[in-house]
């Protein structure tokens, strides 16, 4: 367990500092504009693939020479991958929801005029970062912010640490804790307990599927759908100038997507009935 939180802390720093620097030497700031968000784009891209992907592999390999079992890419079954990907869209619908709450929840004065200003900030950046004016820019943005994450993220989350953590807790605590480590490594925090919701919900495609496929698909579908939402205006320009939808609306759609989160669940449960029986051997 100690070498799965090492490894952590190893990214982590390789990442934030190595990463950054290079973004920060080729963009000439740190600072995402207009005029450098291409750069930071694609430094981000490379950050991802140089201080993310490769450690990962090379951690992977110190910890098992049997680099498939460490991230077994078993396709699923067209039922499994379906009801999984239906339950990703209808839990993103729902976080939403609850993010709409999260801001209606009153708090001190003095404290709001310290995180407005950073909520503002991030907001900002974020979707100068994912915004895109045309094709080629959509699909570039895509794979900067859908496909990479989704799959490097994936394997160093749900491959490497779930795979150590494995050796030394429940399969369903594992899958848990690296969910809560994924949700706070984005180091955003107002939106945290959606990121940690997401990366249990990972946790558990990966522990009942016994393969990455399907958490990097519901990760790549989680993030895709974002990017589509800025791209075709569906966003507000900041999240202040989202109004609360009335109560009734909230309560429905909430209802609706919570039905379809449970049904879509329930389906990807029956599909991956047997997964303990794969998972006692694997690990014999």
């Amino acid at each position: 367990m100690l070498y799965g939180f090492g490894v952590l802390a190893a990214i982590f720093v390789l990442y934030q500092i190595g990463g950054g620097l290079a973004a920060f030497l080729v963009a000439g700031s740190a600072e995402v504009t207009g005029e450098t968000v291409g750069t930071h784009r694609l430094m981000t891209m490379v950050g991802q693939l140089a201080f993310v992907f490769l450690p990962t592999l090379v951690f992977a390999r110190l910890f098992s020479k049997d680099l498939r079992y460490m991230f077994p890419m078993r396709l699923p079954s067209f039922w499994e991958m379906t009801s999984a990907l239906v339950a990703m869209f209808a839990l993103q619908r729902l976080l939403e929801l609850y993010l709409v709450l999260q801001d209606m929840v009153p708090i001190p004065e003095y404290l709001q005029q310290i995180l407005d200003p950073l909520r503002s900030m991030l907001e900002s950046m974020l979707r100068i970062f994912v915004d895109s004016d045309s094709i080629p820019e959509l699909i570039f943005v895509s794979v900067v912010v859908a496909l990479v994450p989704g799959v490097v993220e994936e394997l160093l989350f749900r491959g490497l640490v779930q795979r150590v953590f494995e050796r030394v807790l429940s399969p369903v605590v594992t899958a848990i804790l690296s969910g809560i480590i994924f949700g706070l490594y984005h180091l955003n925090p107002f939106q945290a307990v959606p990121l940690i919701v997401l990366g249990v919900f990972f946790g558990g495609l990966r522990l009942r599927s016994r393969t990455l496929v399907l958490p990097m698909a519901a990760h790549f579908l989680n993030n895709m759908i974002a990017v589509l939402a800025v791209h075709l205006g569906l966003e507000p320009e900041t999240a202040v100038a989202l109004p609360p939808p009335p109560l009734h609306i909230g309560i429905l759609n909430f209802l609706l997507y919570g039905v379809i989160f449970v049904t879509a669940g329930v389906a990807y449960l029956r599909t991956t009935e047997n997964w303990r029986a794969e998972y006692w051997r694997e690990n014999a």
